[in-house]
C-alpha cells in the first residue's frame, strides 16, 4: 500500500513538473516587453556653401539607440533664406550660420511666428558645445521643459557632428 501511494505521489509530482515548466516558459514569454524598433526621423541640414553641401551629402543615415536619422541636405542662397527655412520647417538645422546672422534674424522676427505645422516659434538659437555652428528653430513644446529640450538637441548635435566628421 505504501509503495502504491509513493508511486502515485511520484506520478502526480512528475505531471505537475511537466505541466509547470511549459506554463512557466509561456508566462515568461508573455511578460517580456515587445521588441522596440527605433523610429526613423528625417533631419534636414541647411547649408550655405557648395563645399558644406557636398560634405553633408556624404552623410546619408545616422543610427543611434533612440532613433535612426535620415539626413537630407538643402543648400540655401543666403543666411536669411536658410534661417527662414528653419522657421518654416521647424525641425531643420542650419549649418555654419554665424551668431550675428542669427541675432539679426531674431531681432527682425515679429510676435506670434508659427512654423508651417502651426507650432509657435520662440526664436532661432545657436547650439553651443559643438565644434561647428548649428542653428535650430526653438519651438514651443509644452511637454518638455526648455532646459531638457536644449540638452537633448545639444547631445544629438554633438553625435551628428561626430558622425559627419567621420565620413569626411
Amino acid at each position: 500500500m505504501k509503495k502504491r501511494r509513493l508511486k502515485m505521489l511520484v506520478v502526480v509530482l512528475s505531471v505537475l513538473v511537466i505541466a509547470l515548466v511549459p506554463f512557466g516558459l509561456f508566462v515568461k514569454k508573455i511578460m517580456q516587453p515587445p521588441l522596440q524598433i527605433p523610429p526613423v526621423v528625417q533631419l534636414t541640414i541647411c547649408t550655405l556653401s557648395d563645399a558644406d553641401t557636398e560634405r553633408w551629402q556624404k552623410v546619408k543615415k545616422l543610427k543611434f539607440d533612440d532613433a535612426t536619422y535620415l539626413i537630407a541636405v538643402e543648400q540655401q542662397a543666403s543666411a536669411d533664406a536658410l534661417l527662414k527655412t528653419l522657421v518654416d520647417d521647424g525641425t531643420a538645422w542650419g549649418y555654419n550660420v554665424s551668431e550675428s546672422d542669427i541675432k539679426r534674424f531674431n531681432d527682425s522676427l515679429g510676435k506670434d511666428v508659427k512654423t508651417k505645422k502651426g507650432i509657435e516659434l520662440l526664436d532661432i538659437k545657436y547650439i553651443e558645445g559643438v565644434d561647428s555652428r548649428f542653428a535650430v528653430a526653438d519651438i514651443y513644446d509644452s511637454t518638455k521643459p526648455s532646459e531638457e529640450e536644449t540638452s537633448d538637441i545639444t547631445t544629438l548635435a554633438k553625435a551628428v557632428y561626430q558622425s559627419y566628421k567621420k565620413v569626411q
